[in-house]
């Protein structure tokens, strides 16, 4: 056999001036070996370079232990059920984020032009997406981003399966989504180019389903059943936003009339393992090592001579363990980006309404405003709505730095909306802004205390002893020493990253119960505090997913003689804090009391009911059936600080909203009660 050049790539394991080298195989008589499809897909590309057809392709991929079981999973049994895994965050929702991040580094570095990844919705399965690419340039760049995810695994000790279903039961499956527009469907008036090249597909079915994976329709079999935002094997369909349909129109490009780049169609159909030509021819050290990444960044790089490298798998007997790859993902990260080239993470509420989603994207520029990034959309498989309406959409809210790539890359928080451009029930922040912008003359001011806790894999407090109890309460609040406050480095990481990221956190302290902690954002005006507060989650859960380490914002998470978590919350307008405020705060204080059950209501996602094992009249709170106010009184509803008192000037603080309320709802409520009733 013989290796033909077809395409250099940058060696972003070798760096310096080392090469990738794809290659076309030809046999000894020099015609292409049975399995170079690239060949025929290179003519059929010359056929129709006129059309200048773009691909897109989303390649969903699953990581495994030796053992051929997903990574993460419990051995001896399953996962929670699918839900909160796609584009989850934190320890416990995402497992092998190191390869990811790695893998999307290494693969800049190359010159493969991958645009975006995300954690899928199986645990352990992830996706990143290529493109868009100009005809047979599609093929080489998913070829070679798949043989780099596989070195990037093979470095952390992990297998990469590309079987469409790794699993069997009630998980998703794995495809490779392809994406697919000619410059005709591109201009106006090209829906009607794309649904006469749905109509050509739809009697060419079998044929592509023969072609879209190596078993000729065998192994996708397995997928698409119907199940699973799958359309079954044996029926073409097509549908505006429906991701259970053969070839998905976005619904963008239903309203526009026309596709994108690389928004035309969807064909759903295709298995991950996918020969791309094909179907294009048709169509403690631990801790270390973290807070020296977070304080730090590795900058190591070895040279190499440069070598071609021959593809082949081994078998090897070693695990992934965190606690000696971080070192391995500094390296990857160190890798040079270019200037103009960022990742950027597009961040949003998810419908608990104390969860966050997210998922990156590439841009080929730098955005100084959250208004300068584009809009995306995402699958609503995370019960923001029905089957039916499959598409959702991101708005840029506000934009942050990277903590954790760093450079130039950032973290966008956005909006989510419905196909009808309305606000979808978890996007508190719309009306929140919209009663801001009624009070904005008042200069409203906030300070959120964040009080969450620290727990291992096994939903227990970080650090306690696993047969007991620590001692009670006392000593902890605001300690120091190892028997006193536990997890402090993923609190410093965490304080350090948000200032690294531009969020006004103004302080931190351990809290009450041993494993707990708080942290506070603020001042603010307006809707900047719930802004910066959800991000500052966000970067708590990433961090503490660095740490292994899990972060719940339950109210009461632990039952007995222990402190439950709040977000007190600090408010002022402008006339509170002139001299003679203090009646005004008194004022304030008894609209709140005639509207206490309303608050109640929208201080925690379940309308009072998480809230109501925390606010018990006892650990320093209210009884949650009472309103109540006083004077530095930590059992009160509403404290006002001793010093307001005696300034007769200030703020005063809400201590009634639970650790897992959305922020938005909380600043909402107290402006419209003190200020609009």
């Amino acid at each position: 056999m013989y290796l033909y050049p077809v395409r250099v790539f940058n060696d972003p394991f070798r760096r310096g001036n080392n090469k990738l080298v794809l290659c076309d195989v030809y046999k000894y008589n020099l015609k292409p070996a049975e399995t170079n499809n690239r060949f025929s897909c290179a003519k059929v590309m010359e056929l129709v370079a006129n059309h200048h057809p773009w691909f897109g392709i989303e390649q969903e991929y699953t990581l495994q232990d030796f053992d051929g079981y997903p990574f993460g999973w419990p051995k001896n049994g399953y996962p929670g059920p699918q839900g909160p895994y796609y584009c989850g965050v934190g320890a416990n929702r995402v497992y092998g984020r190191d390869i990811v991040e790695a893998h999307y580094r290494a693969c800049l570095y190359a010159g493969v032009k991958i645009s975006g990844c995300n954690a899928e919705v199986m645990p352990a399965q992830w996706e990143f997406q290529v493109g868009p690419c100009e005809g047979i340039e599609m093929g080489d760049h998913l070829w070679i981003s798949r043989y780099i995810l596989h070195r990037v695994a093979e470095d952390f000790g992990l297998v990469v399966t590309l079987d469409p279903k790794p699993m069997t039961g009630d998980w998703n499956g794995a495809g490779a989504h392809t994406n697919f527009s000619t410059i005709e469907m591109r201009q106006d008036d090209g829906l009607q180019h794309i649904e006469k090249a749905i109509e050509k597909m739809s009697l060419h079915h079998e044929e592509h389903i023969k072609a879209y994976d190596p078993n000729k329709g065998k192994d996708n079999e397995r997928r698409l059943t119907g199940l699973h935002e799958t359309s079954s094997i044996h029926d073409f369909s097509a549908g505006v936003a429906n991701r259970g349909a053969s070839i998905r129109i976005p619904r963008q490009v239903a309203e526009d009339g026309k596709g994108l780049p690389c928004l035309g169609v969807q064909i759903i159909d295709p298995w991950v393992d996918i020969i791309p030509p094909l179907p294009l021819s048709l169509s403690n050290s631990l801790s270390d090592l973290l807070l020296f990444f977070f304080f730090f960044l590795n900058k190591a790089q070895t040279p190499f001579c440069i070598s071609f490298v021959k593809i082949f798998a081994m078998a090897q007997n070693r695990t992934y363990l965190s606690e000696t790859n971080k070192g391995l993902l500094a390296y990857y990260m160190s890798l040079p980006q270019e200037k103009d080239t960022i990742m950027c993470e597009y961040i949003w509420v998810d419908i608990d309404g104390d969860g966050l989603r997210s998922k990156c994207r590439t841009l080929n520029y730098i955005p100084q405003t959250a208004s300068d990034c584009p809009s995306w959309d995402f699958g609503a498989i995370t019960d923001f709505s029905t089957r039916a309406i499959t598409d959702l959409h991101l708005e840029p809210a506000m934009l942050f730095n990277d903590p954790f790539r760093r450079g130039n890359n950032k973290l966008l928080l956005c909006d989510v909306y419905d196909n009808t451009g309305k606000p979808v029930a978890a996007n508190r922040r719309n009306s929140c802004a919209e009663v801001m912008k009624l009070v904005k003359d008042e200069d409203p001011w906030f300070g959120i205390e964040q009080e969450y806790a620290l727990l291992d894999s096994d939903g227990y407090p970080f650090g306690w002893p696993k047969n007991g109890f620590p001692k009670p309460q006392g000593p902890y609040h605001c300690g120091v020493g190892c028997n006193k406050a536990l997890g402090r480095d993923v609190v410093e990481a965490h304080y350090r990253a948000c200032l690294y990221a531009g969020v006004k956190i103004c302080g931190c302290n351990a809290e009450a119960m041993p494993a707990q902690w708080e942290f506070q954002i603020g001042p603010c005006e307006g809707i900047e505090a719930a802004d910066q507060l959800w991000i500052a989650r966000y970067i708590l859960n990433r961090v503490s997913e660095d740490f292994g380490i899990v972060i719940t914002l339950d109210p009461k998470p632990i039952s007995g003689d222990w402190n439950g978590a709040g977000a007190h919350t600090n408010f002022s307008t402008a006339a509170m804090r002139e001299d003679g405020g203090l009646k005004i705060i008194e004022e304030a204080v008894e609209k709140l009391r005639k509207k206490h059950k309303e608050h109640i209501m929208v201080y925690d996602p379940s309308e009072g009911k998480d809230n109501a094992r925390r606010l018990t009249g006892l650990h320093e709170t209210s009884n949650i059936d009472d309103f109540s106010a006083g004077v530095e009184n930590r059992y009160a509803s509403i404290r006002i600080p001793r010093r307001v008192a005696r300034n007769r000037k200030g703020y005063f603080e809400d201590r009634r909203p639970a650790s897992n309320c959305d922020p938005y709802s909380v600043l909402e409520a107290l402006c419209k009660t003190v200020l609009l009733e």
